[in-house]
């Protein structure tokens, strides 16, 4: 499954999941040239859409899979994208 929120800055942060990989890529399209960056992380196969948070200027993606719940911060205006795994507790379903 691929998601795509456009940013208020006119990125686009785009978000798919393939097998057990997350793939989280954030484009922009500068004086008609469009530019892309991306990055992946193994998380499952999702169990629930992905959710996007707004904190601090910062953006936190919450995946939810079988194997408990993660999220993955992103940083990047003109900057390619800094995705990592967010500083937060990771927990597990019961």
């Amino acid at each position: 499954m691929t998601y795509a929120y456009d940013l208020e800055n006119g990125q686009r942060l785009i978000v798919q999941n393939e097998d057990s990989d997350t793939v989280v890529a954030l484009s922009s399209d500068d004086e008609g040239q469009q530019q892309s960056q991306s990055t992946a992380f193994t998380t499952g196969k999702w169990s629930k859409t992905p959710e996007l948070y707004s904190t601090r200027g910062m953006l936190v993606l919450r995946f939810e899979s079988k194997s408990g719940v993660e999220f993955i911060r992103v940083r990047g205006q003109s900057n390619p994208v800094d995705a990592q795994r967010a500083g937060l507790r990771k927990m597990r379903k019961n």
